[in-house]
């Protein structure tokens, strides 16, 4: 790029001096436009083949053993999606109205409680062991000891922060995952009941 230095040299040159200095920016400009036309026609070439490349690959991917030649051991670990064979009922999917429901029964007073406190807002990471529980969220599970049924509860403290107004609440233990449910002792008498309903 011409400087405003080179500009005024020139002009105290003379005439020739600044059509030397045009001419010479002139054939500069020309040869960098040609490398950028050079360089644009090249990354054009480069689109146009991974355009092709990524075609292939998609056409290839969509291939399995049961619509080409390709063999079973080729297919992927990903499960084909299967249509159902059922027919429509035009009914919407889960409980239908009038079906009775069956699901367990909190108990009021539990054998004992285990509190999960929330110490600090996700958000913005202010301490919340100060501030007022507003919510409790309660979870249940059945266990059987021994010859009798212990019932603990399990709360889950929730709670607003001030600083963000963020509400937040502590996280139950991954084996209570539902509001009420068996523990295993209790699930494998279930189970053994059902098979001897059976005659199993």
């Amino acid at each position: 790029m011409v400087t405003m230095e080179q500009i005024c040299q020139s002009y105290h040159m003379g005439l020739e001096a600044i059509q030397n200095l045009f001419m010479e920016e002139h054939l500069k400009s020309t040869v960098y436009i040609q490398q950028l036309e050079a360089e644009n026609k090249q990354l054009k070439e480069t689109v146009a083949s991974l355009q092709m490349e990524i075609q292939k690959l998609q056409a290839t991917s969509q291939k399995n053993s049961s619509n080409s030649h390709k063999p079973p051991s080729t297919d992927s670990c990903k499960k084909p999606i299967t249509k159902s064979l059922r027919k429509k009922t035009g009914r919407k999917s889960g409980g239908q109205i009038g079906h009775k429901g069956y699901r367990l029964a909190p108990v009021e007073n539990p054998h004992h409680i285990v509190t999960h406190p929330i110490f600090l807002c996700s958000k913005c990471q202010s301490p919340l062991e100060q501030k007022q529980i507003v919510s409790r969220k309660k979870r249940q599970v059945f266990d059987l000891l021994s010859t009798k049924i212990e019932v603990p509860q399990y709360e889950s403290e929730g709670k607003v922060c001030s600083n963000c107004l963020s509400f937040e609440e502590g996280l139950f233990l991954v084996l209570v995952q539902k509001s009420k449910r068996f523990e295993n002792g209790l699930s494998n008498l279930a189970i053994l009941v059902l098979l001897l309903k059976k005659g199993v």
